[in-house]
Order: structure tokens, then C-alpha cells, then sequence
């Protein structure tokens, strides 16, 4: 085993450390050269410690994060490497008490200066009679994780303070529907005066007896893997007992590092009880339209219009007078949109309800977003109209965009760390290993008085450290990528796949269906995050010999596909069951594509490949279209 020889060699230059060196032997990390070629390669930290708090074996990532040789760390205390020696000793002596310790958070200081944060756990081991003779320690670098981890709580605090002040009602509840957080636009439309007063009111109490019903099926379809809907209405008993409507849309989030689901509520009563109304006679209680809140519009079968109500007028900036009996298209219309809005108009079918969104404009010229609800009004059994009700976007759209602000945020914040680490790569470590190799090449090149062996090792050295340089360099290019800045997603993708092409042998295609465009450099990012990831699981999991990256580009959306054709794999009910496999490439495509607020969707088969599709729609934004295309293939088969 190259370390324990190491540890010989030593021991035969000092007496001092001759017994630690016995106990290397003895009570190595790793038993066999194999075993010690895997700890080697490990990332974590792997320490061997008597019962004296003496080191007597490590593994490589110990010189890495203090930058001390192995003959210098063999045979110290161990606790002298942290900045808080007496937690260090503390944690040892709990870790010999208990048998085996978890999580214990320490700075390791580099002998350079720079301070490391990481996670320690500890178990003890037994000599031949049983007695406690040291401990095997495990400890893992989470100083990048701590950093991102202080930024990410700044903007969730300033995410919350949105939230809190949204006039839409918000909530965060358990899959169950225990409520974790609630608004003040929530805490209004229930009456309440605080967040306890409403989370102490039983679930069913605040529901009116046909919702609570309705409730309870949800839940228990989500409970048995059921798909349930997204958007839907529900009737709220309010503290001074009159029910109120309310539209909902729900959708997983991450929440305190958990997934938990986020609804968003808008107040319908009115829309509710108009659109009642309105169905149950033609003599419509026109008071109630008049001081409706929502815009309200109806049309004849002809699809002339009929009534506006004043919120129509005043948010389209069109009076009565202008719009009774005007024929589509309605002056509100987009010109551009005309013959998709009126194919949405006329697809209202055998009395099922219909809502989507449609962007208008007013009579200024000005742009706004509304969700539109459709519903036939029937008089004597003959449908006479149809009833069009108005629900103003404006705030969700504003929401929309604080999240989007927050995605970039995140993402901005991942990718600076990125660019630090790479930079401090490049200017820092390359720099002082290219000093070390002219170092040798020096000692190389003058030969007198140097032994020929010596003179063959220096070479060898050389050697070794010229190819961590270049593994420096490719481990930096990777970390990040400039490429995307400069001319997009597109060209570091095939920049991606020629690399993992050449150093993993195995087949890349990339393909790009429609017409390509630049999207937000965030966005960008984010998809060529989950690209690598996914040839990343390719490469270690799969045993594929092709892969596939597609990009199919659209009006109003992107979907993105990575498959293979490998072993494939038994997906689990839940992505995060990966989690406590340690299987966490998965889990990390899910998450980069729960910020783009996009359809993640896995298919794997054995024997027939697997295949990672992300849809995202288009909320962010294309930037413009660099060229046209029906199908490009790229391929160095």
C-alpha cells in the first residue's frame, strides 16, 4: 500500500515516529492495495486516530485541505488542524464515550492561511481484546456549501417579505394539508386576526361541508400516487360566517429544505355568485354585475356582445356605448393573436366550463394579462349567451417576475462561486504547480552531482504534475464555462459533448429542432447544468455507448431531452428516495429544473436506456432567433 511504504521510508529517517508508523501498518484505512486505491480516490477526508488523538494513517484529501505531507501529519495530534481545538477534542472525546459521532461542523485552517468549514463523523474501532483502540473519522469540504447557504437565506428572507405583502392570498401547507405558512392576504379572506388563530382552526371547520369533502379526496389520491389537479375552486367558511370562493393554484416548492406545496388564492366570490346568477335566469341581476370587481362580458350566439360591466370598461378603456353589438374582433384584441383568440371564443362545447390566459390591450395601446373564464347561460333549457369573466394578472405577473428574480439570484450566486473557484484554480494552484514544474525542469537540466535515478524520478515527477495541470484546467473550463456567455447554449453544448465524446469514448449527439434562440443567460445556464449532470449519471451509471442530447425549440416553450442507451434503472415512486442512496444526480436535475418552474419527466427501462425530459414554457423570455432550421444534427460518429 503506497502510503503505509511512504510511512516506512519515514520511519527509518526518524525514530521519533516510529511507533505511529507500526500502528499505520497495523490499523491502515484501507486493508489490500485495491482497498487503498479506492480510499485514495475518495473526496472525503479519511483519518485514522488512537486513542491519544495521534494520527496514524490518512488518506490524499488530508494533504489537500491542510497542504501538509502525510510524514508530516503522521504522528501529531490531530486536533492542532482545527481553529477551535478544544470543540475538536470535545467531539473526539464524545466520538470514544458513545462509540460513534455525527455531523460535528469544524474549520480546518490550510497551512497557507485559508480557513475550510467541514462536516466530521467518527466510530470507534477495537484492538484484538476488545479494547477501544482509536477512531476512524470521516469529514467532508461543505465550505462552498456554507457560503451558497448564507446567500440563499438572505433571498428567501427577502422572498418571504413578497409573500407576505401580496394582496394575493398565499399559503404553504404539508402534502396532508398541515398549514406551515400563511400570508395577510390569506389571514383576511378568512377573517382572522393571526397565522396561530388560523392554523389552530381544524381543517374542516374552515372548509363549507362540500369542500372539506372534496378536500379529503384530493389528499387521499395524493397519498396513493394519484394525479390530482392544480388548479381548482374551493368554498371557506369565514370568521363571521358567510362563505367565500376562492380560485386555487397549487404547485410543489421547496420550503425550510423540504418539498412542501405552495397555493395561491383569489377571492371569486363575486365572479362565483355572479356567474350563479347569470345561469339560473336571463333576467340577470345586473346590480351584482355592475359592482363586480371582475370585468365581466357577455355575448350572443352570434358572439356579439351583449353587456360589459363598468371593471370591463374601465380596464379596457372601451365604453358600453363603443362596444354593444360590436362583432369580433373585439378592439381589445391583439392584431397578431386574432385567429387564435377566436378559436379559443368559439371552442366552448357541450356547457363545459373553459379558462386560460390571453394577453390584450387597451384602448391606449397598452399591454395586460388576464385570465379568461368562459361558461354558457341557458335560458328555459336553450342556450341564449355566453358569460366571459375577466381575472386581472397583473399581480401574478408581478409575482411571476419576483420569482424569476429570484432564480436569477440563486443562479447568479451559484455560478459566482463557480467562477471564483475556477479563477482561484487557475490563478492560484496552476500557477504554483507550472513554478514547481520549471522548478524541475532547473534541477533536471544541471544533472551535476545528481544521480541518475534521482534525475529519472525528477522526470516522472514532472510528468505526474504536468497532468495535474491539465486536470486543473479541464476540472476549471468545467466549473465554468464562458462559452455560454459569449455565444450561448448551444455552442457549449457541442463543446460538452466533444469532451465527454473524447475522454469517455462514448458516442454524443446533439440535436436542435425549430429555430434557435437565445434565451436568458440564466436560463442558459441552468439547462447546460442539467445537461452535464445527466451525461454525468450517463457516464458513471448507465454503461451506454451512445447518448443523445435534444433541444426542440417553440412558440411557447422548450423541451430539452438527454437519453441513452444503457442498463437502465428501476425508477422509485419519489426522485428523493435517491437521496439516502447517495444518488443525488437526479436530485439535482430536479432541483435546477423546480427554478425554471419546469416538467421534469424520467423514463428508464432495463436493457433499454434511459431518458431525462425537461419542459420549459416559456415565461422568461427568447431573445431572438439566431437562425432557421427544421432538424440539425451533430454528430462526430
Amino acid at each position: 500500500m503506497k502510503v503505509i511504504k511512504e510511512n516506512k521510508l519515514h520511519a527509518e529517517e526518524s525514530k521519533t515516529n516510529e511507533n505511529q508508523y507500526e500502528k499505520a501498518n497495523e490499523l491502515s484505512l484501507g486493508n489490500g492495495d485495491n482497498n487503498r486505491s479506492l480510499i485514495e480516490v475518495i473526496p472525503d477526508i479519511l483519518v485514522n486516530i488512537d486513542i491519544n488523538g495521534i494520527i496514524i494513517d490518512i488518506n490524499t484529501s488530508v494533504e489537500n485541505i491542510t497542504g501538509i505531507p502525510p510524514n508530516k501529519l503522521i504522528g501529531t495530534e490531530f486536533s492542532k488542524y482545527f481553529t477551535n481545538t478544544e470543540k475538536a477534542w470535545a467531539n473526539f472525546q464524545e466520538v470514544l464515550e458513545k462509540g460513534s459521532g455525527n455531523n460535528y461542523e469544524l474549520d480546518i485552517r490550510h497551512s497557507h492561511g485559508a480557513i475550510k468549514t467541514v462536516l466530521c463523523n467518527g466510530v470507534v474501532y477495537r484492538d484484538g481484546d476488545g479494547e477501544v483502540a482509536g477512531i476512524y473519522a470521516a469529514a467532508r469540504d461543505i465550505t462552498e456549501y456554507k457560503q451558497l447557504q448564507r446567500e440563499v437565506h438572505g433571498l428567501e428572507h427577502n422572498f418571504r417579505n413578497t409573500l407576505d405583502n401580496s394582496p394575493l392570498g398565499i399559503r404553504i401547507i404539508t402534502e396532508d394539508g398541515e398549514l406551515l405558512y400563511a400570508n395577510h392576504a390569506i389571514l383576511a379572506m378568512y377573517g382572522y386576526d393571526s397565522f396561530e388563530e388560523l392554523k389552530n382552526t381544524p381543517i374542516k371547520d374552515r372548509y363549507t361541508r362540500e369542500s372539506y369533502v372534496a378536500f379529503l379526496k384530493r389528499r387521499e389520491k395524493r397519498r396513493q400516487g394519484e394525479p390530482t389537479p392544480n388548479n381548482y375552486e374551493i368554498s371557506i367558511n369565514h370568521k363571521d360566517g358567510k362563505i367565500r370562493h376562492l380560485a386555487v393554484f397549487r404547485k410543489e416548492v421547496i420550503w425550510n429544505g423540504k418539498k412542501e406545496y405552495q397555493a395561491l388564492y383569489q377571492d371569486i366570490t363575486e365572479h362565483k355568485e355572479a356567474d350563479i346568477a347569470l345561469k339560473e335566469s336571463e333576467e340577470f341581476n345586473s346590480s351584482l354585475l355592475i359592482n363586480s370587481l371582475n370585468p365581466i362580458l357577455v355575448i350572443n350566439n352570434d358572439y356579439s356582445i351583449k353587456y360589459v360591466n363598468p371593471a370591463l370598461e374601465k380596464l379596457t378603456g372601451y365604453s358600453q356605448k363603443e362596444l354593444i353589438g360590436v362583432m369580433p374582433p373585439y378592439p381589445w384584441w391583439i392584431k397578431d393573436n386574432y385567429e387564435r383568440t377566436l378559436r379559443r371564443l368559439k371552442a366552448l362545447v357541450r356547457r363545459k366550463p373553459r379558462k386560460y390566459e390571453e394577453l390584450f390591450q387597451n384602448s391606449s395601446g397598452e399591454l395586460f394579462w388576464v385570465e379568461v373564464s368562459q361558461g354558457l347561460v341557458s335560458v328555459d333549457g336553450e342556450i341564449k349567451y355566453q358569460l366571459i369573466s375577466w381575472t386581472d394578472l397583473t399581480e401574478q405577473r408581478r409575482l411571476r417576475k419576483n420569482m424569476q428574480f429570484y432564480i436569477s439570484a440563486i443562479t447568479r450566486a451559484q455560478e459566482e462561486e463557480r467562477k471564483r473557484i475556477a479563477r482561484e484554480i487557475h490563478d492560484d494552484s496552476i500557477q504554483a504547480l507550472a513554478a514547481l514544474i520549471l522548478e524541475i525542469d532547473s534541477m533536471v537540466q544541471q544533472q551535476d552531482g545528481i544521480p541518475k535515478s534521482t534525475i529519472r524520478k525528477l522526470r516522472r515527477l514532472r510528468s505526474e504534475t504536468n497532468n495535474v495541470v491539465e486536470g486543473l484546467r479541464k476540472f476549471s473550463h468545467r466549473l465554468r464555462p464562458d462559452i455560454i456567455d459569449q455565444i450561448g447554449l448551444i455552442p457549449a453544448l457541442e463543446v460538452l459533448g466533444e469532451e465527454f465524446e473524447s475522454e469517455h469514448g462514448i458516442n454524443m449527439s446533439l440535436e436542435i429542432r425549430g429555430f434557435e434562440k437565445r434565451l436568458k443567460t440564466e436560463v442558459e445556464l441552468i439547462l447546460f447544468r442539467i445537461v452535464q449532470e445527466a451525461l454525468r449519471n450517463v457516464r458513471k451509471h448507465s454503461e451506454a455507448t451512445k447518448a443523445i442530447v435534444r433541444i426542440q425549440y417553440g412558440n411557447d416553450k422548450i423541451r430539452l431531452t438527454i437519453a441513452d442507451n444503457g442498463i437502465g434503472f428501476i425508477l422509485p415512486e419519489v426522485l428523493g428516495d435517491f437521496a439516502a442512496d447517495g444518488k443525488l444526480g437526479l436530485i439535482g436535475i430536479r432541483e435546477r429544473a423546480n427554478l425554471l418552474d419546469s416538467k421534469l419527466l424520467v423514463k428508464s427501462r432495463f436493457g433499454k436506456g434511459t431518458a431525462v425530459m425537461i419542459e420549459v414554457r416559456n415565461t422568461y423570455g427568447m431573445v431572438k432567433e439566431m437562425y432557421s432550421s427544421v432538424v440539425i444534427a451533430q454528430s462526430n460518429a
